[in-house]
């Protein structure tokens, strides 16, 4: 995918043009409703958000999620994959409200279908805390975070990026907290 390979190396507008094409093709042969139109509008989401146009990430991870919604499982885990990159796009823009609702379902449908210590699951758990935070509830967020080391560390290992940035938000807020 070449999208994917422009995002990877950090060029988010082109790999977002490359999506649009894309799209423009997927619902031309396989209709606008299709799950691959879902991916595909889940992937640029991500791109326009790394490219900072979170207001169009939101319509387009909006939209795969209504997609989704009639296409597949309530407890799928591209719903839980988009729900958590429109909580990220939602933190990005400041509306924190809005950013743990989509977090706490994506955290209710990873729990379930991937169990509480994967580290997807983790990863949800560590942006929810993060917002938990910023909507002041910053010993319950440490909590949080605290379970999120926990359950990476084992699994990816102490220098996994993950880890690491777990642990750093920790150390953080235990300083912060005092």
């Amino acid at each position: 995918n070449l999208g994917a390979a422009h995002g990877q190396l950090g060029d988010h507008q082109v790999a977002a043009d490359c999506l649009r094409s894309s799209l423009e093709i997927q619902e031309k042969h396989l209709g606008v409703e299709h799950p691959s139109v879902a991916t595909t509008l889940h992937n640029l989401g991500n791109s326009l958000a790394a490219a900072g146009n979170g207001q169009e990430a939101t319509s387009c991870h909006l939209r795969a999620l209504s997609i989704l919604s009639h296409t597949v499982s309530p407890s799928h885990p591209d719903v839980a994959s988009t729900l958590h990159s429109l909580g990220n796009v939602y933190r990005g823009l400041h509306l924190p409200a809005a950013a743990a609702k989509c977090f706490e379902g994506a955290l209710r449908i990873r729990e379930a279908v991937l169990g509480p210590t994967h580290p997807e699951t983790a990863r949800t758990r560590h942006c929810a805390a993060l917002v938990g935070c910023s909507l002041g509830d910053a010993p319950a967020a440490l909590k949080e975070l605290q379970a999120v080391v926990s359950s990476l560390c084992p699994g990816l290992g102490e220098s996994h990026p993950w880890s690491l940035q777990a642990r750093a938000d920790e150390e953080s807020l235990r300083r912060a907290i005092g």
